[in-house]
């Protein structure tokens, strides 16, 4: 009786990348984990241990705003087109990314008073609300809160009749609904709480 092979079934060597770049493998070289980890100071370089606390938290700070905000962007485009769903989809997405912000800063309050003073004194100038996500968070929301005022009214509605609306499944916009806890506004009230929390601001 002749065998078939399975679909699943492959001679391909898995243990040997086939993605150009740099790393032993193929998640190393699309993840880029070899510039990525070289990113932090050698432990030679470092003032104090905590530099490394101190340097994952903000690096990984940038890189969840960077997701948010480029999220929150492509919502803004959604909720023009009316397409609301796939605009709350995005907000839910960009929520999630500020609320991983603002939770890991927690990690700072592991280092004690002493010890984030011996890493500031090589931060230079650096501060908080230097941070490039956080100015992107700041030019991408006004064009959100733009479409999500002319949904509104496009709907017939106005922010009392959306906030404190007596159903719970939403309104008449597009046949979809606009909730009381709307991502949308949670990003925009999350939005502003990362600058205050940093330990890097100097000022």
């Amino acid at each position: 009786m002749l065998r078939w092979p399975l679909a699943t079934e492959t001679h391909e060597d898995f243990s040997e990348p086939i993605l150009p770049g740099k790393g032993a493998s193929d998640y190393e070289r699309y993840l880029r984990t070899d510039d990525l980890l070289a990113l932090q100071k050698t432990p030679d370089e470092q003032v104090h241990p905590d530099e490394l606390l101190f340097q994952t938290v903000h690096q990984s700070s940038e890189l969840w705003l960077k997701l948010g905000t480029s999220e929150v962007a492509r919502a803004t485009v959604h909720l023009r087109s009316g397409e609301l769903a796939a605009a709350l989809r995005l907000l839910a997405r960009a929520s999630l990314c500020l609320q991983f912000v603002t939770r890991q800063l927690d990690m700072l309050e592991q280092m004690s008073p002493w010890e984030y003073q011996t890493v500031r004194r090589v931060l230079g100038h650096g501060s908080g609300f230097d941070s490039p996500g956080f100015r992107d968070v700041r030019r991408v929301t006004p064009a959100l809160g733009e479409a999500f005022e002319a949904a509104v009214a496009e709907a017939g509605l106005d922010l009392v009749e959306v906030y404190v609306s007596n159903g719970t499944s939403g309104s008449r916009c597009g046949g979809s609904a606009i909730t009381k806890s709307s991502p949308a506004s949670s990003a925009t009230r999350s939005s502003g709480r990362r600058g205050h929390r940093s330990r890097c601001s100097g000022r």
